[in-house]
């Protein structure tokens, strides 16, 4: 007997590939978790074949060389979510496309909600930005309080799930 392993997104994709090399006489041994499914990752299953010496032996001269393809690396892959990161994007895109085609107008580069709200602020008198500050402040003590609480209940929770 020979033990071989496959690896696949499913386990049902990893018994396939087990049944396409190994034939459907292979005896599966056991069936597991390598790695769990993430945003930006698929999960990977390992399944455990054993296979008879004489089967193997005479299934292999039958097959040509095939060449294993990779694993997709979807750690590569980026997910964009803030908004103004994909503007921002689209606008370098279109300024790359303009430059190509030659296009002699520029492009009108827009200031995103922060920069416009800093010149706003910018002109507000020093009293009145000390004033906010402060405000800020109390707000952000308020805000890390109420985080400390909802970790505390989410702690508890946890704690009553546990088996």
């Amino acid at each position: 007997m020979k033990l071989m392993t496959f690896t696949a997104p499913t386990p049902a994709q990893a018994l396939k590939a087990a049944q396409k090399e190994c034939g459907e006489d292979a005896l599966v041994v056991s069936t597991k978790q390598i790695r769990k499914k993430t945003l930006t990752q698929p999960a990977i299953y390992e399944v455990v074949v054993a296979v008879e010496d004489e089967k193997l032996e005479s299934k292999q001269p039958e097959q040509t060389v095939k060449r294993q393809q990779p694993l997709r690396s979807y750690g590569s892959e980026r997910l964009v979510d803030d908004p103004e990161e994909v503007l921002v994007n689209i606008s370098e895109a279109a300024r790359q496309i303009s430059e190509i085609a030659n296009v002699s107008k520029p492009v009108h580069k827009s200031k995103n909600r922060y920069e416009s709200k800093k010149e706003e602020t910018s002109t507000v008198s020093p009293f009145h930005s000390r004033r906010e500050s402060e405000e800020f402040q109390a707000i952000k003590n308020e805000l890390s309080k109420l985080t400390d609480k909802v970790k505390l209940i989410q702690n508890m929770v946890w704690e009553e799930k546990k088996p």
